[in-house]
């Protein structure tokens, strides 16, 4: 069987196994930027990929925020067109998270998104 032949192109060094195509290196995210109190490498994370965050001890991703991910991917961004990791999930004292925290000043974070919940309710009342 010719290998020209295959449906399926296999990089070969710096080509293909078929004539006319070239290989590019995927795109790398720029280093990965922990959130405060957690941590997690992501150096040379190529597009696609993703890296596991973790909180430190005494901090904890609040299970009730909507806000970023605990395992950020690498993506592009198509409106900026760069490469760039997902929002990183934020880490938070335990009486921070938002289904014990009724105070917006010590958590902001609860107050933010749609989810609706009975200390995130707020009533308005406009004139007319």
């Amino acid at each position: 069987m010719d290998k020209h032949s295959s449906s399926i192109a296999t990089c070969e060094g710096s080509d293909y196994d078929y004539p006319t195509a070239t290989c590019v290196p995927l795109p790398v995210c720029p280093p990965l930027v922990p959130p405060e109190h957690g941590h997690g490498v992501g150096i040379n994370i190529t597009l696609g990929k993703c890296v596991p965050v973790e909180c430190d001890e005494g901090f904890q991703f609040d299970p009730d925020s909507d806000e970023g991910m605990e395992r950020p991917c690498c993506i592009r961004d198509i409106i900026e067109d760069v490469v760039r990791f997902e929002e990183v999930k934020k880490c938070y004292k335990p009486d921070q998270m938002c289904d014990i925290c009724n105070d917006i000043d010590v958590c902001p974070h609860c107050y933010i998104g749609n989810k609706q919940y009975a200390a995130k309710r707020r009533e308005f009342n406009f004139d007319r």
